[in-house]
């Protein structure tokens, strides 16, 4: 799993802006994948900054980098950073992230509006982001998850479960 970033900038957005697709913000246990590609900086540091109303998996390269987000209080979304520099190879690279919009009550999360708000920033400059600056992140839904699914309690959101294909 990747390590959290430490820095002078840790914890806040330069430029993302939150985003999901649109007229689908309300919509139950829907999966959407988000990605962005960006040039490996000169110095080769770069921070992946993410904020998401329920869970996410972020991946660089085609390989997992992490999941969250950090838990906190109720109403409150914390900024989770992750350090990019091991991860990246020369030219350009893929950072995709897949999150889950529940919307839906549980001791968990609360019954909200989906959302996403992510970007790579190296030494201050803005490399992708969330309806801001750098390469914009494309959205699409993923489905492959299937959204009509059970609950086994009030507990848990919902059950994952896959439709796949060979392939």
């Amino acid at each position: 799993m990747g390590k959290r970033a430490a820095g002078k900038e840790e914890g806040a957005f330069v430029s993302a802006r939150p985003i999901w697709p649109e007229g689908m913000e309300l919509e139950k246990n829907l999966t959407v994948g988000f990605r962005a590609r960006f040039v490996k900086p000169a110095g080769g540091k770069a921070v992946l900054r993410i904020a998401a109303s329920s869970l996410y998996r972020a991946y660089i390269n085609g390989r997992f980098l992490a999941h969250g987000p950090a838990r906190g209080p109720h109403g409150y979304f914390r900024v989770d950073e992750w350090d990019l520099g091991g991860s990246l190879k020369d030219g350009e690279n893929l950072v995709a992230i897949e999150v889950a919009g529940y919307n839906i009550n549980s001791y968990y999360l609360l019954d909200q509006p989906a959302f996403l708000q992510a970007e790579v920033v190296s030494e201050g400059r803005v490399l992708a982001s969330t309806a801001g600056e750098g390469t914009e992140f494309e959205a699409g839904i993923l489905k492959e998850r299937i959204r009509k699914v059970l609950r086994y309690s009030y507990q848990r959101p919902f059950t994952e479960a896959y439709r796949l294909k060979p392939g």
